[in-house]
């Protein structure tokens, strides 16, 4: 079954073109592996390569999203994945929340131009 629509490149904007596939496995919450093909797209600008992933697989995890998801928000008691991998995730998601929190501040300061009320802001939280 092919899908028709156009993909976009997320560096550059440019058209994107199928070029490869490949298997990826991903580990569900009852422990059970599925197996999806997944496509390499190149960029007709840049030239680089991106793979499409469906929104239940994250770059580079081998876990669906909302096994990760559950496990970061404290709401899954049984999780296929070790102990180390599940503390990995949260420390992961941690640093990230602590990069955007930055990003997002920044930007406010950028846009406001004032500096004099930015710890109340993230007190605020």
């Amino acid at each position: 079954m092919k899908i028709a629509y156009i993909a976009y490149c997320p560096i550059c904007s440019g058209d994107l073109s199928a070029r490869s596939s490949k298997n990826r496995k991903v580990i569900r919450d009852d422990g059970t592996k599925d197996t999806y093909r997944l496509r390499f797209l190149k960029c007709r600008s840049c030239e680089k390569i991106h793979t499409e992933l469906p929104d239940f697989i994250q770059p580079f995890k081998h876990y669906e999203s909302e096994v990760i998801e559950a496990v970061i928000d404290g709401s899954s008691y049984s999780c296929p994945a070790e102990e180390s991998t599940q503390s990995h995730w949260r420390i992961q998601f941690t640093e990230k929340a602590n990069q955007i929190d930055g990003i997002l501040t920044s930007i406010w300061m950028e846009i406001n131009k004032n500096t004099k009320n930015v710890e109340q802001i993230q007190k605020s939280y």
